[in-house]
């Protein structure tokens, strides 16, 4: 096994699934009302055989009784550093990568934004393709049930800067869907399509740098029910020792 210390500093949060700004937040998610977000859609009706689905975009979540209340549509902030459950999975993660990891929380929330240019609820009759696509139909290979998100970061003041080379994203996945595993299964999974060298989901992808960040949780079998909830984490390396 190569020992190589890797520090990491998570440094800002947002769930992928209202947008609810805090006041105790330095940084902002914009826009402030989803509405405006330019390509978005919170909920889509469809009809597979004889049966009736939605997709909806929702922040509410079962083990969190503080979002219960929460109303259809957009993202919101968690903590900076990491919830329980995504801190629990960084180490998993870490203990059978390739080399040996530290995870620090940042010490001060960034001060710039996060641009949303796509936020959309997929039926199996959307498209949910590209990014930043219009509302229309397209290439049915694109088509399924689930949701397409594409953001970008605007650093500001003494936030960290892109071109450096690191800047990237973490993300977490909890769903009871995954390509090759019995559906209906809850299933938990750092998202860096199982890389052990990093755990990036930027690594090899041309979904994702420093400066933006494009997802879309897919599932083809509109006639079962769905869940995809994931954290999306912001870090940047500051040490890398051999």
């Amino acid at each position: 096994m190569n020992f190589k210390n890797c520090t990491v500093t998570l440094w800002i949060a947002t769930f992928l699934v209202v947008l609810t700004p805090k006041s105790t937040q330095a940084f902002s998610i914009v826009p402030a009302n989803p509405e405006d977000i330019q390509f978005y859609r919170k909920e889509s009706g469809y009809q597979v055989k004889n049966l009736e689905g939605k997709t909806l975009l929702s922040t509410k979540l079962w083990w969190d009784s503080n979002t219960w209340n929460d109303e259809i549509g957009g993202v919101t902030e968690i903590q900076r550093g990491g919830t329980g459950e995504f801190k629990r999975m960084l180490s998993f993660w870490s203990f059978f990568s390739s080399d040996r990891w530290d995870f620090k929380s940042a010490q001060n929330d960034l001060e710039g934004s996060f641009k949303i240019l796509t936020y959309q609820a997929c039926g199996v009759n959307d498209g949910c393709g590209g990014a930043s696509t219009d509302l229309d139909p397209v290439n049915p290979f694109f088509r399924g049930v689930g949701s397409l998100f594409h953001l970008e970061y605007h650093p500001e003041g003494n936030d960290p800067r892109p071109g450096e080379g690191k800047l990237h994203w973490i993300q977490l996945v909890q769903t009871n869907y995954k390509a090759g595993y019995p559906h209906g299964l809850p299933y938990v999974e750092i998202d860096n399509g199982g890389n052990k060298q990093d755990p990036y989901y930027d690594t090899g992808s041309r979904f994702a740098d420093e400066n933006f960040f494009i997802d879309k949780s897919y599932s083809p079998y509109g006639e079962k029910q769905h869940y995809f909830n994931a954290q999306l984490y912001g870090s940047s390396v500051f040490s890398m020792l051999k």
